[in-house]
């Protein structure tokens, strides 16, 4: 278990290194839903998608992939 803990440690050392990926897994995503999200169109509900925001459906999903 040892060899785990630290395997992971020297990855998230690696992980938080590289700003360029930092920005793109955790800050580009909340900047794509913020931006839409800050539509009031994107916020109203939608007979395409069963009554759901556009936002909730395609853009929420889509940004934490």
């Amino acid at each position: 278990m040892n060899g785990l803990r630290s395997l992971t440690l020297m990855e998230a050392r690696l992980f938080w290194r590289d700003k360029a990926q930092v920005f793109f897994v955790f800050v580009l995503p909340l900047m794509i839903v913020l931006g839409f999200g800050s539509v009031p169109a994107m916020r109203e509900g939608s007979e395409d998608f069963a009554g759901e925001p556009a936002l909730d459906a395609l853009i929420a999903p889509s940004a934490s992939l």
